[in-house]
């Protein structure tokens, strides 16, 4: 026990690297069973150490059939947190819940999915099981709640929770956070002048560092209030200010790119960046109107030429069908720019099947890098945990996005097998597997003429 107290003084102390050392030793004495490691993750956590955490709950195969609940939610809680959460999905899909803490983690899950009816579900239902509706937690699930209820455009009822938990709280933490999750329901409800005012009351009741994400999150809706009212270069620095915080203290993607969505709502971003916003790889898309705007980023006379919707390139003129995975991520690179793209989103969005490989992935994504740099001499830097496309190399690239799952480009007319092979250098095998996946979604038939077989698109084969 004295062991374990000991790393408790220096967590609750954020004595990071020393509590880190401790848990490793108290690892090492006492045996990787499935206690010992829960309780070592959750002192991880706490230390937003979370993928140490996520190391040593991988141990116990979260993934497998038979793998019990409390594995699945706690390995589904971290990898949420790095910005895995389709991974994350896999794991809570059809479990059995045990504890209110277990409702709170699945509710935070489909909260980062954007899939807010199912939070809200989830979180109700915490409330429902708790025998005491007054508690912290309970109050912090009732904010929740409003969370989920203004994101469902139920800005009225939000914001009466709001009121009632102000009434109800003196934690000043949390009633600092209730004034500014009410400045920020006020202004998504178009009450401007009212969001302002509780605003900056909310900057004058924060206590602690101003490097949180609370602040992140106030400084966010500052800079959306102010730009509703006119002031837009003072709502750029805010919106900036959001930014420089979460990507510090490194919060998954979606959380600072909520930022950009934000500011191409306000007409903050030109009409360039917005489009590469919509089509930012593996966000969901945020205005249909965009998604009938192709995206073509670089020249025609680029040296590779990379089309993501029908998974075909271009490389020294010649055409290729089937994007290879380093090809597939120089495409997203060329979109992002200057943004990048984080470690943990692109081992969901190239390996979506293979969770159980999760600590190998970025080992792949390395060699990824490589290739690129090797085969494709284009110049690819990596800087905390994020990839970035260097500004010199953007001309060596065309990338296109012309909706989705599109034919090839060279599929114009009736055409033959062969045809087929030769205008993508494919192999029999190959054009086979491609000729029935496009039959099979009905985007080309065949059509006999005499002794040979032709094929044409159809009426959708591009919609």
């Amino acid at each position: 026990m004295a062991i374990e107290n000991e790393i408790e003084q220096l967590v609750q102390s954020k004595k990071t690297t020393k509590a880190r050392a401790l848990i490793l030793t108290y690892l090492r004495k006492n045996q990787y069973t499935k206690a010992n490691i829960f309780k070592a993750s959750q002192w991880f956590r706490r230390l937003s150490l979370y993928k140490e955490g996520l190391r040593l709950l991988m141990q116990l195969s979260p993934f497998e059939p038979l793998a019990s609940t409390d594995i699945k939610i706690r390995t589904a809680e971290f990898l949420s947190i790095l910005g895995a959460n389709s991974f994350a999905i896999k794991l809570i899909k059809n479990i059995q819940l045990l504890t209110t803490e277990d409702y709170e983690v699945v509710a935070g899950i489909y909260f980062a999915a954007n899939d807010y009816r199912t939070a809200l579900e989830y979180f109700q239902k915490r409330i429902a099981l708790m025998p005491d509706k007054e508690t912290y937690e309970a109050r912090l699930s009732r904010l929740s709640c409003a969370d989920c209820l203004v994101q469902l455009d139920k800005f009225d009822q939000a914001i009466n929770i709001c009121h009632s938990l102000l009434k109800e709280s003196k934690e000043a933490l949390f009633v600092a956070i209730c004034k500014q999750a009410m400045g920020e329901f006020l202004a998504r409800a178009e009450r401007t002048r009212e969001a302002i005012k509780w605003i900056n009351e909310a900057r004058l009741s924060f206590p602690g560092k101003k490097e949180s994400y609370d602040h992140a999150l106030l400084d966010r809706w500052t800079g959306f209030t102010l730009a509703k009212l006119g002031k837009k270069n003072e709502s750029r620095k805010y919106f900036s200010q959001s930014t420089k915080i979460i990507k510090k203290i490194g919060l998954r993607e979606e959380i600072w790119l909520d930022n950009l969505k934000l500011e191409a709502e306000l007409g903050l971003l030109n009409k360039k960046d917005s489009l590469r916003l919509h089509y930012y790889p593996g966000i969901p898309k945020s205005n249909n109107t965009l998604e009938k705007r192709p995206l073509v980023l670089g020249s025609e006379n680029a040296k590779i030429k990379i089309d993501l919707a029908s998974d075909e390139f271009v490389f020294k003129k010649d055409f290729y069908l089937g994007l290879p995975l380093e090809l597939r991520l120089l495409g997203f690179l060329r979109i992002v720019e200057s943004w990048g793209v984080g470690f943990e989103l692109l081992k969901v969005l190239l390996w979506p099947e293979e969770p159980n490989s999760y600590l190998q992935l970025e080992g792949r994504l390395i060699q990824l890098v490589h290739r690129i740099k090797t085969i494709y001499k284009v110049n690819v830097e990596i800087k905390e945990k994020r990839i970035y496309l260097r500004s010199k190399s953007y001309m060596k690239i065309m990338v296109s996005m012309r909706g989705y799952n599109r034919l090839p480009s060279k599929l114009k007319t009736d055409f033959s097998a062969k045809d087929f092979r030769k205008m993508y250098n494919l192999k029999k095998t190959q054009s086979v597997h491609w000729l029935n996946k496009y039959l099979s979604e009905g985007r080309i038939q065949r059509v006999i003429n005499g002794p040979q077989t032709f094929y044409r698109l159809t009426s959708i084969s591009n919609e």
